[in-house]
């Protein structure tokens, strides 16, 4: 990150959904890791979307991997299906990314 950019972001280690229910700044691209259960990752999106500017990017992975266990109740890649209409995810299913266009 520090070679790739101009060092204008930030690495966060707590929990996502406390961070996010305080932060209030605009996301150009926020790349998810976090709970892949079904609850954790459509609540993260649903507080993340109002931040994510115009042209920005959502990402993530274990797109395909969170169905194969069924208590993540369909997981990230239910959330992803139902909140980010217009995703893309590359030829092996797993990574995901969604542009937001106004």
């Amino acid at each position: 990150m520090n070679k790739l950019t101009s060092g204008n972001y930030s690495v966060v280690k707590t929990d996502c959904l406390e961070w996010l229910k305080e932060y209030n700044e605009s996301i150009k691209f926020c790349h998810i890791d976090a709970s892949h259960d079904y609850y954790s990752v459509y609540s993260t999106i649903k507080l993340l979307l109002p931040l994510v500017i115009e042209g920005g990017i959502l990402c993530g992975h274990d797109f395909v991997n969170a169905n194969f266990n069924p208590k993540l109740n369909g997981g990230v890649e239910r959330v992803v299906r139902e909140l980010l209409p217009g995703f893309k995810n590359n030829e092996t299913g797993n990574f995901w990314y969604w542009i937001k266009v106004l």
